[in-house]
């Protein structure tokens, strides 16, 4: 299915777009032109969308650790080396076909994508260090505070290296 939408030159976004702006025709919802215009800038914004895909990208790679660690007893070091690569792979994929549109140079494009993830697993490190040993506030706290802080410079060199125009 993802190779037809990528060959038919529609994106899963642009398709969400007009899914929206045709709701927005149709809906009783008494809505603003702002309101409605500000509902089609979130169906057609990149970054959302790979907010989304990465949300769905780290729930496979938790979900996977969890299932080889918790229900199969598998050492936690290697549910970890598991895990990260197929969602890695996953959010690759579906960045590439769905969200950035981009099919060409896959190889050298998932080179980059690796070094991106990498640069974003030592900023991450780096804040739950902080978080966690400078400011005492703990690393399940250092980890949610580094989120965002990934996702933004993750977002903004794949957009700028790997996924380019």
């Amino acid at each position: 299915m993802v190779y037809g939408i990528c060959n038919h030159g529609y994106t899963f976004f642009e398709m969400f777009s007009a899914l929206a702006k045709s709701f927005l025709k149709n809906t009783t919802l008494n809505l603003t032109g702002s309101q409605a215009s500000l509902l089609l800038r979130v169906a057609e914004n990149k970054f959302l969308a790979y907010i989304l895909i990465g949300t769905c990208a780290a729930s496979l790679d938790v979900g996977i650790f969890v299932f080889l660690h918790e229900w199969v007893n598998v050492k936690s070091l290697i549910c970890h080396s598991i895990s990260v690569p197929i969602s890695a792979l996953f959010s690759f994929s579906v960045n590439a076909y769905l969200n950035f549109k981009k099919t060409d140079l896959l190889l050298s494009r998932f080179f980059s994508f690796s070094v991106v993830i990498g640069i974003g697993y030592l900023l991450g490190f780096v804040i739950i260090f902080v978080v966690d040993s400078v400011l005492q506030f703990g690393g399940t706290a250092g980890k949610l505070t580094s989120l965002p802080f990934v996702a933004t410079l993750q977002f903004y060199l794949n957009s700028k290296t790997t996924f380019k125009d």
